[in-house]
């Protein structure tokens, strides 16, 4: 059974630019792909935007973990959040939530 860790904010359309290769956000996001493996557990991870209509765009990126204790210690370690933060600033409607994969 997987464990999802899952971080989503919004930011506006006109700063797509911000997801671009090279970006801040994007090199955050890298940043974590290479980061992430090296915590107990770690199975993958993803970053996606929303592409339908609106000024909004939500932003997600999810980590998967073997058991809840991988995802546990993730979690306490803050280092996503911290990475998104440092490398975007301030997130609009930033939000933070765990699942359990259905078998």
């Amino acid at each position: 059974m997987a464990y999802i860790h899952q971080i989503s904010f919004i930011i506006d359309r006109d700063q797509l630019g911000r997801l671009d290769v090279g970006s801040p956000l994007q090199k955050g996001l890298s940043f974590l792909r290479v980061q992430l493996p090296d915590f107990e557990g770690f199975i993958t991870s993803r970053a996606r935007y929303s592409i339908d209509e609106g000024n909004d765009v939500l932003v997600v990126v999810e980590s998967v973990w073997d058991d809840y204790e991988s995802l546990e210690e993730h979690r306490a370690s803050g280092v996503t959040e911290e990475k998104l933060r440092d490398d975007f600033g301030d997130l609009r409607d930033f939000r933070v939530r765990e699942f359990v994969e259905v078998d």
